[in-house]
């Protein structure tokens, strides 16, 4: 790849791996990432926007639905996608 064996890029490589294995790392981004959903629900709420966020670890996925849940392919399809189309641009 373009950034192989570069010095630099392999040096920043270890420093995050350093970081992420250490104690606590991934328990804390899972408890940042839950607060960030949770304001992300609430700000929708007070704006009157059906919004359902998804969250594992780090990542999240946010869908403009009324649904209580969004957990496959029909669902994500049955979502606001001209919404989050707007949203992503926006963003």
């Amino acid at each position: 790849g373009t950034l192989s064996g570069n010095p630099i890029a392999m040096a920043a490589g270890f420093a995050c791996l350093n970081e992420v294995a250490q104690p606590g790392v991934h328990e804390t981004l899972d408890e940042l990432t839950t607060r960030l959903a949770e304001g992300l629900l609430e700000a929708a709420e007070e704006a009157g926007i059906p919004l359902v966020v998804n969250h594992v670890g780090g990542m999240f996925g946010i869908f403009f639905t009324d649904a209580e849940s969004v957990t496959c392919y029909q669902d994500v399809m049955a979502c606001d996608v001209e919404r989050f189309k707007r949203f992503f641009h926006m963003m």
